[in-house]
């Protein structure tokens, strides 16, 4: 399938699309951190680069998948979702303010395989 293809098949208003997006950017930050230590990710700008957009991409497919299945985050309450749709906003907005520490922390911590779980779950429901 060509990409022009896969555009036009992408349909940002339906909830299993969002949960798609939430799942292919959070394992590609997965894979941009696998088997790197911080000292390699922070050298290298280019994979940082990477993380960044594909943080801002997950972070409006969650404001998105919010808008339209808000009660995603009754049925999830332990997950930060303000923060993480306020991912993109800093992105965004603050871009020369981001801290490559807490991009680290945050693209290898928790959160971040905890709503890849929840968009996996959500999708394997059949409600999608």
């Amino acid at each position: 399938m060509s990409e022009n293809d896969e555009r036009r098949r992408w349909q940002p208003a339906r909830r299993e699309q969002r949960l798609r997006d939430v799942n292919e950017h959070g394992r590609a930050i997965l894979e941009m951190v696998h088997d790197r230590s911080r000292g390699d990710f922070v050298s290298d700008k280019i994979r940082r680069k990477a993380v960044t957009y594909d943080f801002q991409c997950l972070s409006e497919a969650v404001s998105h998948l919010l808008r339209i299945d808000p009660q995603i985050a009754e049925r999830y309450p332990d997950l930060p979702w303000t923060q993480i749709r306020a991912i993109a906003n800093v992105i965004r907005h603050a871009y020369g303010a981001i801290n490559v520490d807490t991009l680290w922390d945050t693209a290898t911590g928790n959160h971040l395989r905890e709503v890849l779980a929840v968009a996996e779950r959500e999708l394997g429901d059949g409600s999608g």
